[in-house]
């Protein structure tokens, strides 16, 4: 049986992916890509994808294996939705299969990258309220 909280997570990381993969593509768009015929289809696709990769992250938090196993079945698994989104929708600004690996790879890359930051920055923020919790004298 699912619990609610697990839904609950899995609806807040689909719609974070969403986010960030329809701002990725408008990225990939501005800096140069080829023009692209763009359809409300191909939209629901991008977000769709998008989400099912947010909840495909739910691997990451799992209790199975280390932490590099849970990494490489994240990245099998985005890749094969990203294969899967991409034989829906063939992006016309990609010209052959090795720009697309490539693409993928640094688009892959560039988000771990920013993820990482991301929770640095909570952690260092959490880190410092915990810090003046400490040094607050009490009453």
């Amino acid at each position: 049986m699912i619990k609610i909280n697990t839904i609950k997570d899995l609806i807040r990381r689909a719609v974070i992916a969403i986010l960030i993969g329809s701002t990725t593509f408008v990225f990939c768009l501005l800096f140069g890509w080829n023009t692209v015929t763009i359809k409300t289809f191909y939209i629901i696709i991008i977000l769709v994808m998008s989400g099912i990769i947010g909840m495909i992250s739910k691997v990451l938090d799992m209790d199975f294996g280390n932490f590099t196993l849970r990494i490489i079945a994240h990245f099998i698994l985005t890749s094969l939705a990203v294969l899967i989104a991409y034989l829906v929708y063939p992006i016309s600004f990609l010209d052959d299969w090795k720009q697309g690996i490539i693409s993928f790879l640094i688009i892959y890359l560039l988000i771990w990258i920013g993820f990482r930051i991301w929770i640095y920055l909570d952690v260092t923020a959490i880190n410092e309220q915990v810090k003046r919790r400490k040094n607050y004298p009490r009453k």
